[in-house]
């Protein structure tokens, strides 16, 4: 099997990146960014660290993702109360600094048909979250029970 295993290889096949490739990344969130982040219900906060990368989804009503600061976990009461829903405040509150940042093509979504409703998935053809973890744990947790009682724990749990 042939690897890749330089830039200049991958150039000698793609060619060099186009220009708007480029031009679209920026140090710092640009006025246009910071549009896009406040009406965003929706993102995923990719962090990386010795253990390796995780990339993990968030959502919640426009606005919740705050631009601010450099990357740090904090309990700072003030900060925490300034994010409470229905006064109930998070236990910590990440604040991040932004290396780079640019929008991403959409082949993907257009490639998926993310919003097609006719190609979603019928959930009940897949395993579920207490299936999963019945499997993983040979039985100890999951299962039907953890199944029917995620509604009432996501209530307790959602903010």
């Amino acid at each position: 099997m042939s690897l890749i295993a330089s830039i200049e290889e991958l150039e000698a096949i793609y060619g060099l990146p186009a220009e708007t490739a480029t031009l679209k990344v920026a140090d710092r969130i640009t006025p246009h960014y910071r549009a896009f982040i406040d009406a965003s219900p929706f993102a995923a906060l990719a962090t990386s660290g010795p253990e390796g990368l995780d990339c993990s989804p968030r959502g919640d009503l426009p606005g919740f993702v705050r631009v601010n600061g450099r990357s740090h976990l904090t309990i700072d009461a003030d900060v925490l109360a300034s994010f409470a829903v229905d006064g109930k405040s998070p236990r910590t509150v990440m604040i991040i600094t932004v290396e780079a940042v640019y929008f991403q093509c959409a082949r993907a979504i257009i490639r998926s048909d993310l919003w097609n409703p006719a190609r979603h998935q019928d959930p009940n053809n897949l395993p579920s979250p207490g299936q999963i973890l019945a499997d993983m744990s040979e039985n100890r947790v999951g299962g039907e029970d953890y199944d029917r009682a995620w509604a009432d724990r996501a209530k307790q749990t959602l903010w």
